[in-house]
């Protein structure tokens, strides 16, 4: 039997690759454009250039289907790859109704389409 890894355990929402762009206000920051690599109901793996910090919170607003979409995140990890890209793994907090299904939509369309 094939060992599953600690991420794959960890996860608790199916992930989505997303390749959409999204505007991320943080405290230290201006809006700043970051693409979403990847998505869940949970959370969100964006790419870009942008200075945040473990636990900070954050701003994330992006489309989804022509719907404008605004969730709150607060910042779980933090990886520079090389001086102009940072992988940053947010988990949503404190989502709406409304916005929880345009994410469940967005994933599902995306995993469909896999």
């Amino acid at each position: 039997m094939a060992k599953s890894s600690d991420t794959d355990e960890r996860r608790q929402w199916p992930r989505a690759t997303a390749a959409t762009t999204a505007v991320v206000l943080a405290r230290h920051n201006a809006a700043v454009s970051l693409t979403i690599a990847s998505i869940s109901l949970g959370g969100a793996r964006l790419e870009g250039t942008i200075s945040v910090g473990m636990g900070e919170r954050v701003q994330i607003l992006f489309d989804v289907a022509g719907h404008p979409v605004d969730v709150s995140g607060e910042v779980v990890r933090v990886e520079m790859i090389d001086m102009a890209t940072d992988h940053i793994a947010v988990r949503f907090v404190d989502i709406e109704p409304d916005t929880k299904e345009l994410l469940r939509q967005m994933v599902d369309h995306s995993l469909d389409a896999e």
